[in-house]
């Protein structure tokens, strides 16, 4: 019997490591039972590790700006392949600093990875969008790869979330040059507009630090980045599902890098081969700290669970709780064949 552990972290309790490591001290006590284990994760916290638990390569430290433009010791991930895979988290992210204010953070540590990447060969780029500290629309990571930003006065600075408003003219000819023939990927799975009231400072810069007057400065502030970005580089970034996630870092990606967007989940299940590793599995297992509408929504569980139907493989589900019955998950993925709570 062959069975394969693909299961997100439990948030705050266990990784996706930790579960699988789990998970092998038990089977292994079966010798008729083959287990394969893959730690798995969405585009957030914890996707660093899966791809390189799975694809063969090194990590690569580098010393980039934290959210308040600091110095830090961070690291991305290249293959063989000479892709590189770097965490907004990393450098732009929450856990980072206690004082939170998105109008002030930045991502610009994220963009000297990238640039530390494409020194180092890499032409294609995954940028995991989770977690971010930030609503600066990547002005700060592009600002690291060369494109400049202009005031009326025809100053040049590096725009925050709450200096967008100030941005008048944008020149990314530089940009441009350096990411010639690099392909950049954002990994997320929202698809919040850029601005809003389902926009990124909207919906998330509450949880960044920001106040409700707060949250309306930066939505005209990335209004205002738009407008500039539709008449300078004549790319309409407000019609784009996702130009808002990560505190548009999104947007920022489809604007300076012309590059793309992609599901994370989807996107880390196809470069792991997970259809190839399933194909003769019995058994898929898979979980998360707490099951619920959410999960069925760009999620580890989904993503695997629309795999195993794919593959008409059968899935169990161990989850630290959950709102929702075995048939109501059945609903919407029939390949799921039992619920299993850790906290009942």
């Amino acid at each position: 019997m062959k069975i394969v552990v693909a299961s997100d972290s439990f948030k705050g309790t266990l990784s996706s490591i930790d579960i699988c490591h789990l998970f092998k001290d038990e089977l292994d006590k079966y010798p008729n039972i083959e287990g394969v284990y893959l730690p798995i994760a969405d585009g957030g916290e914890g996707s660093l590790e899966a791809i390189a638990y799975s694809l063969k390569g090194r990590y690569v430290s580098i010393i980039a700006k934290n959210p308040y433009f600091q110095d830090i010791k961070t690291q991305y991930y290249n293959d063989e392949n000479k892709s590189a895979y770097i965490e907004t988290a990393s450098c732009a992210g929450l856990t980072l600093i206690k004082d939170l204010n998105p109008a002030k953070t930045t991502t610009y540590g994220l963009g000297q990875q990238v640039k530390d990447a494409i020194k180092n060969g890499c032409h294609k780029i995954y940028i995991f969008l989770g977690g971010s500290a930030t609503n600066d629309g990547g002005c700060g990571l592009f600002s690291a790869l060369g494109t400049k930003f202009y005031n009326k006065k025809n100053e040049e600075f590096i725009p925050v979330g709450g200096t967008l408003k100030n941005i008048a003219r944008i020149d990314n000819s530089l940009t441009d040059k350096l990411l010639h023939n690099v392909n950049i990927i954002g990994m997320c799975d929202v698809d919040n507009p850029l601005y809003g009231s389902k926009g990124a400072a909207y919906v998330y810069s509450s949880q960044k630090g920001a106040d409700l007057q707060m949250v309306i400065d930066l939505d005209q502030g990335l209004q205002n980045l738009a407008k500039v970005i539709e008449r300078d580089l004549h790319i309409n970034v407000s019609s784009y599902k996702g130009a808002g996630a990560a505190g548009g870092i999104g947007a920022g990606i489809l604007a300076f890098a012309k590059g793309t967007l992609k599901s994370g989940i989807e996107t880390i299940l196809n470069l792991i081969d997970f259809d190839n590793v399933v194909k003769d599995a019995d058994y898929v297992v898979s979980g998360e700290g707490k099951l619920d509408e959410q999960s069925f929504q760009g999620k580890v569980i989904r993503g695997v669970a629309e795999k195993c139907q794919k593959n008409n493989k059968k899935l169990i589900l161990i989850v630290g709780n959950t709102t929702l019955s075995l048939n109501e998950a059945q609903d919407r993925l029939p390949c799921i064949k039992a619920i299993f709570e850790t906290n009942e």
